[in-house]
């Protein structure tokens, strides 16, 4: 193919083009006053937000039970049933951010359960401090001493190298 003719099939393939987009203007553009959102807004909240919600407590549950199972048997298998629940978990989580507001935001939700990073050295007092860690207790320590960043710091250590062998289990009374 000589070069004028690539020109010409270039400009009939952008003049098409040019054609084909201008062909897809919408000729009734929506108006953003009257247009009724309730359909979207409705489906958002129940089949989404929802629902991650929903999910999100479900996993919260079943990490509370694998650390449970952890801490009444500590074992290789249980620590790391322990840490894919913390995953399972996070992963709800971390699609709920998305559309923090509510009681997650103005309740101060957010901060309590995933401030970075972790305060060690706080934590570390806390752990050894010998205090019955109830709800109550943990509900009052700052967001860099609980929440899903401080779990994992206790599952994977500071280097995410921990093993069953170094685990230190916490009685909790929560």
């Amino acid at each position: 193919m000589h070069t004028s003719q690539k020109i010409k099939l270039t400009s009939l393939v952008f003049i098409a083009a040019l054609f084909g987009f201008s062909s897809c203007k919408d000729d009734n553009p929506t108006d953003i006053n009257t247009y009724d959102f309730q359909p979207i807004l409705g489906h958002l909240s129940q089949n989404v937000i929802t629902e991650t919600y929903i999910d999100l407590h479900t996993k919260s549950e079943l990490l509370v039970d694998a650390v449970t199972s952890l801490q009444a048997d500590a074992t290789s298998s249980n620590l790391e049933a322990a840490r894919q629940a913390w995953r399972n978990t996070r992963k709800p989580w971390e699609q709920s951010e998305g559309f923090l507001f509510g009681p997650v935001s103005t309740n101060g939700i957010d901060p309590s359960i995933d401030s970075w990073p972790v305060n060690v050295v706080d934590l570390e007092a806390v752990l050894s401090s010998g205090a019955v860690l109830t709800k109550a207790y943990i509900d009052g320590l700052e967001g860099t001493l609980k929440g899903f960043h401080t779990i994992e710091f206790l599952l994977w250590g500071e280097n995410g190298d921990k093993t069953i062998e170094t685990f230190t289990l916490v009685n909790l009374n929560i």
